[in-house]
């Protein structure tokens, strides 16, 4: 009989041991929801870097126009440099006019990028080398187009503001074309959207 009574004992006892613990597991709390980190799409964007340079030597200056434009079409972002540095395709169309003479090149080469930080806004510096396929007219001397291919190099900073705008100054130091000189500086701007 003593059995019984501790046996029923233990069966109401249950109950009342188990009701919290069966409570904590039914009562939903609300869960913390963890969001994985959002990674931005850098497919297809069109885009355009603009720039204006001024050459070095006035005998250039003075036959082309003292300053020129550069354009260059841009595809996709405008990725971060690495503080590792990186080797990319370095392209751009420079065209100057005065007075009936025309100027016409394009660097066309590779340029190694080095960022100083590693940030989404972040300044980057870097070098280039380059094959440089230039056109010039020279009306006042009475000389006709001519195609000609000179060599040149560039060192330049700038500044990535996001994928999307950047900022940059470069000397070129470009061989002679027609013994004009195409060395310049130059400052430009790149968006993409």
């Amino acid at each position: 009989m003593k059995f019984c009574f501790l046996a029923l004992g233990a069966l109401l006892a249950l109950p009342t041991l188990a009701l919290p613990a069966l409570a904590q597991e039914t009562t939903s709390t609300p869960e913390t929801q963890i969001q994985a980190p959002t990674k931005k799409l850098r497919g297809f964007r069109p885009g355009v870097e603009v720039g204006f340079f001024h050459f070095n030597s006035s005998a250039t200056g003075d036959t082309f126009g003292g300053n020129g434009i550069s354009i260059s079409p841009a595809f996709g972002s405008i990725r971060a440099a690495t503080k590792h540095g990186d080797v990319r395709s370095d392209i751009g169309l420079k065209f100057s006019h005065s007075n009936g003479n025309t100027l016409v090149f394009v660097p066309l080469g590779a340029r190694y990028v080095l960022g100083l930080s590693e940030k989404e806004n972040q300044p980057y510096i870097g070098a280039s080398l380059n094959a440089v396929p230039a056109y010039t007219k020279i009306d006042t001397l009475n000389l006709g187009g001519k195609f000609e291919v000179a060599v040149g190099g560039s060192a330049f900073a700038g500044y990535n503001f996001s994928d999307r705008f950047n900022v940059e100054a470069r000397y070129f130091q470009i061989s002679k074309v027609r013994s004009f000189d195409l060395s310049h500086f130059e400052v430009s701007a790149g968006v993409r959207f």
